[in-house]
């Protein structure tokens, strides 16, 4: 029970209420989602749209600091892996690229219509399993759990990714609002990269 307390203790020390650049971009973001929903083109939020081409630069901007981590490497190694399979998500494994080369039209663009287009699902599959191997093999779980003792919360962060998720998963089921789904997921992928870069300098201040 001692143990509890001081975990709790600790954990409103460890609280950062801090505001950054990046949270007031996120609270713009979000300020802005529901007349998105109300007011804007539909014809930008489709799928290899202009909002989705946005989506995968914050993504990729995602990666670059995970892979470059130099402290708790196997954590961030995981972060940037599960980035790239999120990246794979929103190109539908490029699927477009290959109907385009093609000369498919869109509306029979699908893997079952492609030839040997199921070596794109095995190939993600595969990707996501070696995933959840490395995570079991480098004991992620350790790294975890030391983040939940002693890491900075940055509430702020922490609030748009869930913000985010919960609204991209509303609008896809049960709202089925495309707008709605892709404006909440570019919430979610910059507050995760404003989280990701935050997490990344507080290793390094605490390193030098």
């Amino acid at each position: 029970m001692k143990n509890l307390y001081s975990l709790l203790a600790d954990f409103k020390k460890r609280l950062n209420f801090q505001v950054n650049l990046f949270n007031i971009a996120e609270f713009v973001i979000l300020a802005t989602i529901f007349p998105i929903v109300m007011y804007a083109n539909p014809q930008l939020f489709v799928e290899d749209g202009w909002v989705e081409n946005l989506q995968l630069i914050i993504l990729i901007a995602c990666f670059y600091p995970a892979l470059g981590a130099k402290q708790d490497k196997p954590l961030f190694n995981l972060a940037a892996m599960i980035i790239l399979l999120m990246i794979a998500r929103e190109l539908n494994m490029g699927r477009y690229y290959v109907c385009d080369y093609l000369g498919m039209s869109r509306s029979d663009c699908s893997w079952k219509n492609i030839p040997h287009g199921y070596i794109a699902n095995i190939i993600r599959a595969g990707f996501a399993l070696y995933v959840i191997f490395y995570a079991f093999k480098t004991k992620i779980h350790n790294f975890v759990i030391k983040y939940l003792q002693t890491a900075p919360i940055y509430v702020w962060d922490i609030c748009f990714v869930a913000v985010g998720a919960v609204l991209a998963t509303l609008a896809e089921k049960p709202i089925d609002n495309e707008i709605l789904e892709e404006a909440a997921e570019t919430l979610l992928y910059f507050a995760m990269f404003g989280i990701i870069w935050r997490y990344k300098n507080n290793l390094q201040n605490t390193k030098s």
